[in-house]
């Protein structure tokens, strides 16, 4: 499923515990020394549920599992903790003490790019290039 979910919407944020998508809210890294990183071409349904065992005790307190692909095609899995869209300043700040990049704002599937020295949040838009976000069922023993 988490493939799949990558392969046709090139990310996805997932409350693991309820096994639900989560459609709303600014997403940001919250541990990047926990980010799994490999080719999606490479892709290694061992190598992901193992990653996800060692992930899910941290699960907790409001924390997330999240994946995208970049645009030279490597998946990134991640812990990530999702702020109401009003809150998107206490994200960016989250982010910015964590060296993040970016954070993405799910609601629009655009990106927050975090990098920027201004006080201005820069969004790309990617909604232009792809379907509006659609809440994902998810079956949890699936791949």
């Amino acid at each position: 499923m988490l493939r799949s979910l990558l392969a046709t919407r090139g990310g996805f944020t997932i409350d693991w515990r309820a096994g639900t998508a989560i459609d709303d809210g600014v997403a940001v890294c919250v541990d990047p020394a926990a980010t799994l990183v490999f080719d999606f071409d490479d892709w290694c349904d061992q190598a992901v549920w193992g990653w996800l065992r060692r992930t899910e005790p941290n699960l907790v307190d409001g924390l997330h599992v999240g994946g995208w692909l970049d645009g030279r095609r490597r998946c990134w899995l991640d812990l990530v903790r999702v702020f109401r869209s009003e809150l998107t300043g206490r994200a960016v700040e989250l982010g910015r003490s964590l060296d993040q990049h970016a954070a993405f704002d799910l609601r629009r599937c655009s990106l927050i790019h975090l990098t920027d020295c201004t006080d201005r949040i820069d969004r790309t838009d990617r909604a232009a290039s792809q379907p509006a976000p659609v809440p994902v069922p998810v079956s949890v023993g699936s791949s």
